[in-house]
């Protein structure tokens, strides 16, 4: 087919035709925690714990690319047997706490035990699921994950539960298999179901930016993260540049609401201003289908007064929400999206209460084009539920930038 041609038969398509539908990530499939329901620590001390395990014997290295220092408070996610949750003690000493979080109950009271045994006072355990890390918000500053995130069968509602109990500005750090085709063994292929760039994308769509790879292993991979600094009051929280404000009468932002029938598809939904506990907002509502390739409702409005924003100057974006405990995203388009499927991409989760959300740009990643996100070019901002049947039921009180 001519290229001029194939371009006007791919505008004519519906957007999910043309374009697979965002769906949410999909986990580890759950028997590959079967050995874990119900196992016996002494079975696995000698598989987590000996010589010729990559992560023991870089024990020490790792612990030094982490750099707990005295005084932290650290989770230890997939603890298994203790290994560095024993270090991690060690390192924090006396005024640190380490959390030895595992699905795994017996994993968990054993260590609690021989922490006992040791004297290692700052030791605690939580038995965890596969949804809730079981921490409390904004409790812990250091958070590792050792050859435990291919084993998440629901990474992002954990990777969610993490980020809330990191405290600001805290890091995280994941340590996985590489798995890269033709060069991994068999085994690592059929265990671990991606590699560290997808992993690396999946825990940037939840909010935390990627720092750095430590590069000191050859079987693993370590990644550090950090979750961006933020005022834990929201009063404190600076918003450079209000973008929308519900509230206000000076508002000039023009929302409309789209849905798939503009390209066949028969999802429907409704935008209107209301006053939702306490505050004005916003509301987006509708019933997405999927039927006739369609699948999303979003409501979007054109950024700047001349159709472009210049946000280079800022780290990300704030949003002041309220929802029905469903997933959204926000889809940024710029000069470089050109064709209608084309967008920047990036999660949040709505509660239902209000509460304030940084998303950085960073967390953005391309849908169906390579370019870069240039962030002094944005076009258009859309708020969207998409990719599965469910209700749609979303409030924007505010949208801000800040820096």
């Amino acid at each position: 087919m001519p290229i001029a041609y194939l371009a006007i038969f791919l505008l004519m398509l519906p957007l999910g035709a043309a374009a697979e539908t965002s769906q949410p990530i999909v986990g580890a499939e759950p028997g590959i925690n079967r050995p874990f329901v119900d196992p016996e620590y002494g079975d696995w001390v000698d598989t987590f714990e000996s010589p010729g395990r990559e992560v023991y014997d870089y024990r020490r290295e790792i612990l030094a690319a982490a750099d707990p220092q005295p005084g932290m408070d650290i989770a230890d996610i997939g603890a298994g047997t203790g290994l560095f949750t024993r270090l991690f003690a060690d390192a924090v000493g006396p005024s640190g706490q380490v959390f030895a979080v595992d699905i795994a109950a017996d994993f968990v009271r054993t260590i609690e035990r021989i922490a006992a045994r040791q004297g290692l006072e700052n030791i605690v355990g939580i038995v965890n699921s596969q949804g809730d890390s079981g921490l409390a918000p904004e409790s812990v500053d250091l958070v590792f994950i050792c050859d435990t995130y291919h084993h998440f069968e629901q990474p992002s509602a954990i990777m969610r539960s993490i980020y809330q109990a990191l405290r600001p500005g805290g890091r995280l750090i994941l340590v996985d298999f590489e798995r890269i085709p033709g060069v991994s063994p068999p085994w690592i292929m059929r265990h671990v179901r991606a590699g560290k760039e997808v992993f690396a994308r999946e825990i940037q769509a939840v909010g935390f930016a990627l720092d750095d790879e430590v590069d000191i292993m050859q079987q693993n991979y370590l990644l550090r993260f950090h979750k961006p600094a933020r005022a834990t009051e929201e009063a404190d929280m600076s918003i450079e540049q209000v973008l929308f404000d519900a509230a206000s009468r000076d508002n000039t932002t023009d929302w409309r609401l789209i849905t798939d029938t503009v390209m066949g598809g028969i999802s429907d939904g409704a935008l209107r201003q209301e006053r939702i506990d306490g505050r004005d907002c916003l509301r987006l509502t509708g019933q997405v289908r999927l039927e006739n390739n369609g699948g999303f409702v979003q409501m979007a409005t054109d950024l700047g007064p001349s159709g472009r924003l210049d946000a280079s100057a800022f780290r990300g974006l704030v949003l002041d929400v309220y929802g029905n405990a469903e997933e959204y995203k926000v889809h940024l388009r710029t000069n470089a999206t050109v064709l209608p499927w084309q967008s920047y991409r990036a999660d949040f989760a709505a509660k239902r209460e209000w509460q304030r959300i940084e998303i950085p740009f960073s967390a953005f990643r391309p849908y169906r084009l390579v370019a870069a996100l240039d962030l002094s070019r944005l076009r258009r901002l859309g708020l969207v539920a998409i990719g599965r049947r469910f209700e749609a039921d979303l409030c924007l009180a505010r949208l801000g930038l800040y820096q």
